[in-house]
């Protein structure tokens, strides 16, 4: 479900002014399912609901961010349609599937799934290839609330300047 370091996480990325797809997680669990309302008051567009390690929308998920990076080079002043590669960083809290929607889209086993926090410690790049764009996935460590983060120390602080470089790293089209 939603949480109050959610609203502060989109905020923090649609201030960016970069392209972004707001996918929602474990939507194969009924008791998500009903909450998943909470991710459209976000105002982020579009927002797609997932099951990543069934793969299930997995593909309307990359639908969904080829459609922003053609329609954000298509706006773009001047330069190329698209670039070599494009950056995206997969941002979220700790255990919310992040690494495991990573590993769907490559259809392999590339970054390590765990159900305990902090296994996750550096972001991770891998390379994708959709519909004739070259993607380069960006699993990033959870990210907690500033409080949580603050209280556990240096190394968690740590991973949140790397999530948000990454963050700040990627690029869309233009």
């Amino acid at each position: 479900g939603f949480a109050s370091g959610d609203r502060e996480l989109a905020g923090l990325l649609g201030a960016t002014g970069k392209p972004i797809v707001l996918a929602v997680n474990k939507m194969d669990d009924r008791r998500a399912r009903d909450l998943a309302l909470e991710f459209y008051e976000t105002g982020i567009e579009p927002v797609v609901e997932i099951a990543a390690e069934h793969g299930q929308a997995v593909n309307d998920l990359l639908d969904a961010v080829v459609e922003r990076v053609r329609h954000a080079a298509a706006a773009a002043p001047s330069g190329p349609a698209v670039e070599d590669e494009i950056s995206v960083a997969i941002v979220g809290r700790p255990n919310v599937g992040k690494s495991s929607l990573v590993n769907r889209l490559v259809r392999e086993e590339r970054v390590i799934v765990s159900d305990i926090r902090g296994t996750a410690r550096d972001a991770i790049d891998t390379v994708l290839r959709w519909h004739g764009l070259v993607f380069r996935l960006i699993d990033t460590a959870g990210i907690r609330r500033p409080g949580r983060v603050a209280r556990s120390g240096q190394g968690e602080e740590i991973r949140v300047v790397v999530a948000r470089g990454a963050i700040g790293g990627a690029r869309g089209a233009g």
